[in-house]
């Protein structure tokens, strides 16, 4: 993996004009949400060990094996969960340590992580080991290709974050840090390659942390978070830049928000600032809108819906759903709602349901329910597993996830899994909640 640089002076001089920000030697900013805090931090979701070829086949039920810096890796066989016994289940991967699956535009690839190192469980909580790699894949399995390898890594929890697809499926956008400092959750940089592992640019090489890429529906603009740290007082203030995919004509776009995501259909953004709520801005910074949500309901990471006509929150308690313009917010979720297990939510390419994790019986299990909270149903049942990040094929007639199970030594591990839509499928879907 060669990693080419790409200019970034405009970069740096957009980030000495946020320190300045941050300062208030240039006074408040047009585009700034009132009562902007610092950061919430999130934690990535993972599973166990594992690791694969720089481009290789695996075929479901074969292993593919690692090429340089290390030996090469033994298949591990999860515990049975379901996909043995359901013929509308399968099985994509066979790595030990495959994470939060995401499709391609077109269907036809799935992008996941992997942690070779394996997880532990640390008071209660699944905590990734080893050295997270970002792989692409076949949506059958095959055809596994690496894109990005931390090998030098120790301390990894945060190393690799977010990443997506490019609205035209040929690139992919991620936030990873590649120096050799240990602790490299401190200043993740925004990451650009080809699919096949190709093309790899740094778009931002900048001494700040940098996280929740979102691509603009044109593929033309990349928006992203870059905590900055404040010259006075401490601590740091999330401003949210736009930059090309090239490295180009990087912007400042609003000073105290955070996880910013693009429309699909038209040039918004979504974000949110903490204790001052949601808002909606252009793609050029202005026109900034506050989104009636009440302070109180401590929503965070909105997803709009694929026609953009609804915008959906996570929250401690519930997900919450409104239209894009504010109107008509209601929660989905009846019945009982494990504390933290709704942060990776999808919706459906029709933008009627929307999938999700959480813990109802002693495990976490996939669940859907239509976006004015009625018909709630159970997708996935398995004692011996744990099942997260649902994400829709385009034509909704599948969905990737990630499962977690103890293999028959004892060891835990995570696969990600392809489901054919029970809505669809003749055994049809029991009951949730």
């Amino acid at each position: 993996m060669v990693e080419k640089r790409i200019p970034f002076v405009g970069l740096v001089v957009a980030l000495l004009v946020a320190i300045c920000l941050t300062s208030g030697c240039s006074g408040n900013s047009n585009n700034s949400p009132k009562e902007a805090h610092t950061t919430r931090t999130t934690t990535v979701e993972a599973s166990p060990s594992g690791k694969t070829s720089e481009k290789g086949t695996t075929a479901i039920g074969t292993t593919v094996g690692r090429t340089g810096n290390n030996t090469s890796k033994q298949k591990t066989k999860a515990a049975t969960r379901i996909g043995a016994e359901n013929p509308h289940v399968i099985r994509l991967t066979h790595m030990g340590a495959a994470i939060k699956p995401v499709f391609s535009p077109d269907g036809q690839k799935i992008a996941f992580a992997d942690y070779p190192g394996g997880l532990k469980v640390r008071s209660g909580a699944k905590v990734p080991q080893g050295v997270p790699e970002l792989y692409v894949m076949n949506a059958d399995g095959t055809d596994v290709t690496r894109i990005a390898n931390l090998s030098q890594r120790t301390e990894v929890e945060e190393c690799l974050r977010e990443w997506a697809f490019s609205p035209d499926g040929t690139r992919i956008v991620f936030s990873i840090d590649q120096e050799k400092d240990p602790s490299c959750f401190t200043k993740p940089d925004i990451y650009v390659a080809d699919i096949d592992g190709s093309n790899l640019h740094n778009l931002t090489h900048s001494p700040v942390f940098e996280k929740d890429p979102s691509w603009s529906p044109d593929g033309e603009k990349i928006a992203f978070e870059a905590d900055v740290p404040k010259s006075r007082g401490g601590g740091v203030l999330p401003i949210i830049f736009s930059i090309g995919p090239d490295g180009t004509n990087p912007s400042i776009l609003s000073t105290g928000g955070f996880s910013p995501t693009f429309s699909p259909t038209d040039e918004k953004i979504a974000f949110e600032a903490n204790r001052s709520g949601f808002y909606v801005m252009n793609a050029n910074g202005t026109n900034v809108t506050r989104l009636p949500v009440p302070k109180t309901l401590l929503l965070y990471f909105p997803r709009f819906s694929p026609d953009g006509d609804q915008i959906a929150f996570a929250s401690l308690d519930n997900i919450y759903v409104m239209n894009a313009d504010g109107s008509h917010l209601r929660p989905l979720i009846t019945g009982p709602i494990y504390p933290g297990a709704l942060d990776y939510f999808a919706f459906s390419p029709d933008g009627r349901r929307i999938a999700y994790s959480n813990r109802v019986k002693g495990n976490d299990e996939i669940y859907e329910v239509n976006t004015d909270g009625t018909n709630q149903i159970n997708l996935t049942s398995n004692a011996s597993a744990n099942d997260y990040h649902p994400t829709f094929s385009p034509d909704g007639k599948k969905m990737a996830f990630e499962s977690t199970s103890y293999a028959n030594s004892g060891k835990l591990v995570s696969e990600i899994y392809l489901m054919k839509h029970k809505r669809d499928s003749p055994e049809g879907a029991r009951p949730g909640g």
